[in-house]
């Protein structure tokens, strides 16, 4: 699903500099960061220590005591808690709210569409106005009905 979106996005950046001078290139940079740490930090590296060095011009042990002591003095790379999880279950229960009100709303349209044959047919050469007209009377015929019974 994420590569699905990814590759939506890059197509149509790379669709949208066509009409641009600058190019642009679409790298998959999420795999490669996984090939990097398959390549070098993973259980079963595909390359050894020398390859590290060779390629990043410095010693793999060297970079994992900076990586360590740059996440031990700097509180910007520390793993914190999630701030956003309040956030999340906030929005999960305006979204179950607004799917209750949009149930109730298309069915009370249905019952409508059912009584009055003037909601079934296509309405957009009407004005919107009369469009307004229309939907305010057959709510009252609506409720008149309903009060009647």
């Amino acid at each position: 699903m994420a590569e699905q979106t990814y590759n939506i996005v890059c197509n149509n950046v790379a669709a949208s500099s066509q009409r641009r001078t600058r190019r642009y290139i679409c790298r998959n940079h999420e795999k490669a960061n996984q090939r990097l740490v398959q390549d070098y930090f993973a259980e079963n590296v595909t390359y050894q220590g020398y390859y590290f060095r060779r390629r990043f011009r410095m010693l793999k042990g060297l970079f994992e005591r900076i990586v360590e002591d740059v996440t031990r003095e700097c509180s910007f790379f520390q793993q914190r808690y999630d701030a956003r999880a309040p956030h999340g279950s906030r929005r999960k229960k305006f979204k179950r709210a607004q799917e209750r009100a949009r149930k109730d709303v298309e069915r009370a349209f249905g019952a409508l569409k059912k009584r009055w044959f003037i909601l079934k047919k296509p309405a957009a050469y009407l004005g919107e106005e009369k469009l307004q007209e229309i939907m305010y009377t057959c709510f009252i015929l609506h409720n008149m009905i309903i009060k009647d019974e």
